[in-house]
């Protein structure tokens, strides 16, 4: 068997495998695997050159005409004008500034459409946007005993006649 010549119709690989006997040829019984491996030589891998595009800064204007123009274009237009942009520290991100503190749940499932379109108008590849909800500072309320009397105190002064009168009450 080692004599046979390799059929000329596989490929130069697989010319190259030598044929086994089979598996029930050694026994003298029937042969359970036969078939042949063929090994075709792969195309080289070229790399493709990257192009570096030169990117003009992106300015406020800019940037709000692209976060406008990606709101209408993706149907979404009302809740972008629930929050403002402007540029970020680092050259390739934005900030959201959020007027709701819901804003942030309600855009996570727009944000990386929203960010494709920004990125092929801006030609930022790497551009990205942090989401800044806006907080309205109150006065903090008063929540012990003693800071509820004090507070009330400041407001009221006759509430220190019924703390005399009513002297069992929690204040």
């Amino acid at each position: 068997m080692a004599d046979e010549k390799p059929p000329s119709d596989l490929p130069p690989a697989a010319a190259e495998v030598k044929k086994a006997a089979p598996h029930g040829a050694l026994h003298g019984g029937p042969s359970l695997l036969v078939g042949s491996i063929s090994l075709k030589p792969s195309e080289p891998i070229v790399a493709t050159p990257h192009i570096q595009v030169e990117v003009k800064p992106l300015t406020q204007e800019d940037l709000e005409r692209y976060w406008t123009e990606a709101g209408l274009e993706l149907g979404i237009s009302d809740l972008l004008r629930c929050a403002s942009v402007k540029l970020g520290e680092q050259n390739h991100t934005f900030e959201v500034v959020a007027q709701t503190t819901y804003f942030d749940d309600e855009f996570k499932p727009y944000k990386m459409n929203v960010l494709e379109k920004m990125r092929k108008q801006t030609g930022m590849q790497m551009l990205d946007c942090k989401v800044i909800p806006l907080y309205i500072s109150k006065d903090a309320l008063p929540y012990s005993a003693d800071d509820k009397y004090k507070a009330m105190f400041e407001h009221n002064h006759k509430i220190a006649d019924l703390a005399k009168i009513f002297p069992n009450i929690d204040m």
